[in-house]
Order: structure tokens, then sequence, then C-alpha cells
């Protein structure tokens, strides 16, 4: 290789670097001080932030409840709460009360929020808790890329396109036989 192309390449690597998220990684401690299991069946569900004037996605998350915690995969997310404990894009300690926070604070005026819920046996849900946390940070415009990806290594979902773009994930998904959708919408303009 020329010195040329290795110029090019050292370029191309120092570019990417400054794409990539900062990693995040709270203490054992703090995880397990905040730790939730929501009750129910384990399962997961797609998030789908959408512009409410125009239909287009701004935002895709996962939320994984797998028998012993419920995790929030929130890749390239801006979300922050003091109660919520992250590591890489992972917020865990999603209780009620954060959920809803986490919820509310995409839906508003401009935004609404599209839910698909998709039941999963334990071990697939484990699978899916596992693998979120070996992802690491997202970087910047990648959060439907990362979890269309993610889906995909799903045996039932193993033909899902991965794509760029939340609503076209949510739009693949909802094609599959399982999936409980549900709407969050707050249209109240004070916050």
């Amino acid at each position: 290789m020329g010195w040329r192309s290795s110029l090019t390449v050292l370029c191309l690597a120092l570019a990417l670097t400054g794409c990539a998220n900062p990693s995040i990684w709270a203490s054992d401690q703090d995880i397990a001080t905040a730790s939730y299991r929501e009750p129910g069946p384990t399962r997961i569900t797609l998030l789908t932030m959408l512009r409410s004037e125009t239909g287009t996605g701004a935002h895709s998350a996962l939320v994984v409840d797998d028998g012993t915690q419920r995790l929030l995969f929130d890749p390239a997310g801006g979300w922050f709460h003091p109660a919520a404990p992250e590591r890489n894009d992972v917020l865990f300690g999603m209780n009620p009360t954060l959920y809803g926070f986490y919820l509310q604070w995409h839906a508003r005026e401009t935004h609404h929020v599209v839910a698909q819920e998709v039941l999963l046996p334990p071990e697939q849900a484990r699978f899916v808790a596992q693998r979120i946390q070996e992802i690491g940070p997202v970087p910047k415009a990648n959060c439907s890329r990362s979890i269309s990806e993610l889906l995909g290594e799903l045996p039932q979902f193993s033909d899902l396109p991965v794509t760029w773009f939340p609503e076209k994930t949510m739009e693949n998904l909802a094609r599959y036989d399982g999936i409980r959708t549900y709407e969050i919408w707050d249209n109240d303009d004070e916050g």
C-alpha cells in the first residue's frame, strides 16, 4: 500500500473515531440498586419516535423485559435521568415512573411514539438483553440500523431488512404476526 493509501486509511479511521459516542459505564452497585423487573411475560418493545406532521422517523429504541430486569436500549439517544444508570446506550432500572418519563420526553406536540410489543420466549429475551449490552455505544444516526440488525438475529425476524430509517424498521416489524401496537401522544405544548 502506498503512502497516499495509508494516509487515506488513517484519516478515515480518525474520522470514524470521532463519530463514536463516548463510553458511559455505570457501576455494578448503581445498576444493582436501580434494578427493576416488570411483571408479566418476557418481551421486547420497539419504540419509534415519529414527527407527527410528516410521519417520518426521528429515533428508535428497544425495551427488553427478560424476566429478571427491564432494560432500555437507547442507541445514540440523548435521554438521561440520574435514577437510570447507563452503560453504553443501555439504561437500567426502567421502572414505570422512569419509563413514563422517557416516553413523555419523546411524545410532545411535534412527535409521538409508536410502541410495538412482541412476546418472546425467556431464552430469546435474555439473548436480546445480553446483545444490547455487548453492542457498545452506537454512533449518531445509527439507532434504527443497530436495532434492525439486532432484531434480525432472532429466528422469527431473520429476514427483517436492516435500515437506517426508524419508520422503515417500524413498518417492517409490523408485517410479522403477534405484534401488539399502541401509540403515545402528548399534545401539551407547555413542556
